[in-house]
C-alpha cells in the first residue's frame, strides 16, 4: 500500500501535467465507486439501480473530463490512460485499506496501521530521491519539501 500511495501520487502528478488538475480531481473523487462496488460484492450490501447507475456515471465522469478539447491543455488520446490509472489506483487503495481495517486490524491499532502505510510510502519516496540523486536527476528545493509536508499531513489525516 505504501508503494501504491507513491505510484498513484506520481500518476496524479503526470495526469495534472498532461490533462489538467480538474481531471485528476474528478478521477480521485469518483474513485469512491470502486469501494462501493467491492462493498456490494464482499459485504453483500444491497444493490439497486441507483448504486449501479452511480458506478457507471463515475466511470463516465472520469472519461468525459479527460477529453477536453476547447480551452486549456490539449489532451492527446495516449494520455487518457493516466486518469483511469489514478481512478483505479485511488479506488484500490481505499478499498484495500477499508478491507484490511475491518478484517485484520483491531480498532486500537488503526492509527498504527495508517502510520505504517505512510512510513512505507515515505521510505519508498526517499529511496526514489536517493536513486535520483545518484543519477544526477534530483532537483530538490526547500519550497518543494515544504509543499510535500503540507500535502502529506492532511493526506495522513484523511485516512
Amino acid at each position: 500500500l505504501g508503494f501504491m500511495f507513491i505510484a498513484v501520487f506520481y500518476l496524479a502528478a503526470l495526469t495534472t501535467q498532461r490533462s489538467g488538475l480538474s481531471v485528476v480531481s474528478v478521477a480521485t473523487k469518483m474513485s469512491v465507486a470502486i469501494p462501493v462496488f467491492f462493498g456490494i460484492i464482499l459485504y453483500n450490501e444491497s444493490t439497486g439501480i441507483i448504486k449501479i447507475l452511480g458506478i457507471i456515471l463515475a466511470l463516465a465522469a472520469v472519461y468525459l473530463t479527460s477529453i477536453k478539447k476547447k480551452e486549456g491543455i490539449k489532451i492527446q488520446k495516449r494520455n487518457l490512460i493516466f486518469p483511469l490509472l489514478v481512478f483505479f489506483g485511488s479506488g484500490v487503495i481505499d478499498t484495500t485499506i477499508k478491507f484490511l481495517e475491518t478484517s485484520y486490524v483491531v480498532e486500537a491499532d488503526v492509527a498504527l496501521f495508517s502510520s505504517t502505510i505512510f512510513a512505507i510510502a515515505g521510505c519508498v519516496g526517499v529511496s526514489i530521491l536517493i536513486i535520483q540523486a545518484f543519477m544526477g536527476k534530483l532537483k530538490l528545493s526547500f519550497k518543494n519539501v515544504l509543499g510535500g509536508i503540507a500535502l502529506g499531513i492532511p493526506n495522513f489525516g484523511s485516512i
